[in-house]
Order: structure tokens, then sequence, then C-alpha cells
């Protein structure tokens, strides 16, 4: 809170929002994924952020072994953006080896983007797909204000503050089919438009969460300088983030 920066990656990313210490940031726990230390594409959606300096490609092949799965929202009550729970389910391992070839997406660094990096796609915040049941209606441009206007009292007040907001600077791609670069995977849904990388500020200081895992043996040695600019710029996270719109005024519900 002074202004320290703590790094976090794979399990230890949960424990920040499990807390309720990072709003905005919700850890889903899909019952139907299986991604057992699998290369998934990730997106890069803030280059302006200095955990992305040095990267010219918006896209990076990442390791990612089954969580943290990181449901990022902005400024919208947790009672809506948040839904129930969704039905029960769960994933069978067929033990028979390449018994069901996986659909491989190719990958070209430099090359022709997928059709997700044509266009910013924004985060989902409900619990429809994946990790949970239906929302309330909300969507991620709903400001704040007017959803507890329209929702007075609802959810005990769990209405995610108006200060700074979690900062998404990698997720995983929306189109299911251009997740899969090597290995398995299934029950892709869950993953789809989730964050990889977050910058989330409390106070004056910082909890970067890699959902995905930059350092792992040798096989990810395309993202280690996503963690290295972690520690280059810990005091200096802040440049390049975007100056907040201010909300539109929003009368008070009559009693």
């Amino acid at each position: 809170e002074l202004g320290g920066t703590l790094i976090t990656e794979g399990a230890t990313s949960a424990l920040f929002p499990e807390y309720n210490l990072t709003p905005g940031v919700r850890v889903e726990t899909p019952e139907k994924l299986f991604a057992r230390g699998t290369i998934l594409r990730g997106m890069i959606t803030d280059a302006k952020s200095p955990l992305a300096y040095g990267i010219a490609d918006k896209q990076l092949p990442v390791y990612f072994n089954q969580g943290p799965v990181l449901n990022v929202s902005t400024g919208v009550p947790a009672f809506v953006a948040f839904g129930g729970r969704g039905g029960t389910g769960g994933y069978s391992q067929n033990t028979q080896p390449m018994a069901n070839q996986p659909a491989v997406s190719a990958f070209s660094p430099g090359g022709a983007p997928t059709p997700d990096s044509t266009s910013a796609v924004p985060l989902t915040t409900g619990g429809g797909r994946g990790g949970g049941g239906r929302g309330g209606g909300a969507t991620p441009d709903t400001p704040a204000a007017a959803l507890a206007a329209q929702f007075p009292g609802a959810g005990f007040g769990a209405v995610a503050p108006l200060g700074p907001q979690p900062r998404v600077v990698m997720r995983f791609p929306t189109d299911t089919t251009q997740m899969l670069l090597s290995g398995a995977l299934a029950g892709g849904e869950a993953l789809s438009n989730r964050a990889q990388l977050v910058d989330a500020q409390i106070g004056k200081g910082h909890v970067v969460m890699f959902a995905m895992r930059p350092f792992w043996r040798w096989q990810t040695q395309g993202t280690y300088f996503l963690g290295f600019n972690a520690i280059l710029n810990w005091n200096h996270l802040d440049a390049g983030t975007p100056v907040p719109a201010a909300l539109p005024a929003v009368p008070s519900p009559e009693r």
C-alpha cells in the first residue's frame, strides 16, 4: 500500500482476489476445464503497460497449467457482474493416446493476426461462460453508479470501488479455436477472454498477477521478459495508464 510491488504467478495469483484485496478480480474454478501443462495463445491487450515493454508482437505462446482462471471487471457491482454458480459437470480424460486429436491453431510470430487480435474485446464479467451461472444483465460498459441506482441495496453493497481499476495486460483469445498451440485442451470456453496478466493497484502499490507461468523450465523463454519487466519497472507500473472518463451523474433512487 505504501508503493511497493508484489509479483505473483500460478496458484499464488489467486490469493489476493480470494481475500477480496484486489477489487474487480475474481478467481473462477470451471469444472470442465482441462489444460494441464499446455501451450496456449496469449493476446497483449495493453501494450502501453511497462509489463509489455519490448514485446513487438500482439501475441505470445504462453504456458498454462489449469489455473488460476481470472475474471476481471471494471467498476461493476459484484452482485451483478459475477452472477450465480453454474451447473456441475466433469471432464473424463481418454487415456488412449491421440484417440481424439486436439484442434491446434496456427501461430506465426509477426505474421497475419488471428480474428481475435483485429479488434479490442472487453473482458467478460458475466458468470455464464465457463465459470458460473447467469449474471444480472450487466455489461462491462455499464457505469457502476448507474448499476448501483438500478439495484439499490442489492448484493450487500458489493460495488467495486471507482478508484484505480485492474489493468489487464494479456488475456486468452475469445475464439476457443484460436487458443491451443500445443498440448491438450478441453473446456476451453472457460478461458475465453479471461485475463492472463493483471496489474492491480492497492493504495500506492501494485500486485502483478500472472495467471500463466512466465517461468517454467526451458519451455517459456519467450515469456521470461514479462517477469523481468515486472522486476525492472516495479516502481513505474502506472506509466501509460489511460485517464478514466468521468461517470455521468445518476439521480438517487426514490425511497
